[in-house]
């Protein structure tokens, strides 16, 4: 991360509980530089990254844990969100700083995995009690 202030603010932003990101993230107003249909087209991706980060957030597991895959796969999205910024010259960045300073925070929680080996053992049994059922008269 770049900036003087960024250390200031990621540390206000760990001390910070999820019920006042999730507001600061729902209102935050997206603004670019970037105009015509490449500058659309991120605004909409962000306003809905925006949406999802607020979706999951508002309805997180137990306190202290974050599933692997969705830490995952919010740092491959900063990655390609900072490539279509530089793609595009971008220079209003300031939603990507902040979704930088939120994956921080995500870093500090407890990280752990749905056991996918029982789900789909579940998913093998209850296909083979559909399969086993008689047709419908």
């Amino acid at each position: 991360m770049d900036g003087i202030a960024e250390p200031a603010l990621l540390q206000l932003l760990k001390e910070e509980n999820w019920e006042a990101i999730a507001h600061t993230l729902i209102t935050f107003d997206i603004q670019l530089d970037t105009n015509g249909s490449d500058g659309r087209k991120l605004k909409k991706e962000l306003g809905f990254i925006k949406n999802v980060l607020y979706a999951h957030i508002k309805n997180r597991e137990p306190e202290s844990t974050i599933n692997i895959s969705f830490f995952v796969g919010a740092v491959k999205t900063i990655k390609r969100l900072e490539r279509k910024f530089e793609r595009n010259n971008e220079k209003r960045t300031e939603f990507l700083v902040f979704l930088k300073l939120l994956l921080e925070k995500i870093k500090k929680q407890r990280v752990y995995v749905k056991k996918t080996m029982e789900i789909r053992t579940e998913f093998k049994k209850m296909k083979g009690v559909v399969e086993n059922e008689p047709a419908p008269l």
